[in-house]
């Protein structure tokens, strides 16, 4: 994977991917739709998907304690952003697990593998948003 598609810069930050820039501006809106489109979702993946989304949401709806100066917008952006892509990593492997090849077992235990870790993935990104403290944001 290039700089541009997931990776980190030289200095440490995700750098968003061209396929999550649209078609809406808000890029975990954009991962879940992506993700979405995917038939092989189960019922549990869609609703801590729908959890993302609404923590995501919630994250700018939350009432604000001091004005969001640059300290708090970076602070805000860096946990959203790290959320995301904690997200994103664990969707991609997901995606490489289902077009992968081989033998059916290997296949059916890459996705289960793959699955699981995008399942906790997506706990442990809804937990971060729902952390975040009034003071950041």
């Amino acid at each position: 994977m290039k700089v541009g598609e997931g990776e980190s810069s030289e200095e440490g930050r995700w750098i968003v991917p061209d396929s999550l820039r649209g078609p809406v501006r808000q890029v975990p809106t954009n991962l879940a739709i992506q993700m979405l489109s995917c038939e092989l979702l189960d019922h549990e993946i869609k609703a801590l998907l729908g959890e993302f989304i609404a923590e995501a949401s919630r994250c700018h709806l939350r009432p604000m304690e001091a004005p969001m100066n640059f300290d708090r917008q970076a602070r805000f952006g860096g946990v959203l952003r790290e959320a995301t892509r904690i997200v994103y990593e664990g969707w991609e492997d997901f995606r490489a697990a289902i077009e992968s090849g081989g033998r059916s077992e290997d296949v059916r235990e890459a996705i289960q593998e793959s699955r699981d870790s995008l399942f906790s993935r997506l706990q442990s990104a809804n937990e971060r948003l729902r952390g975040l403290p009034g003071s950041v944001i």
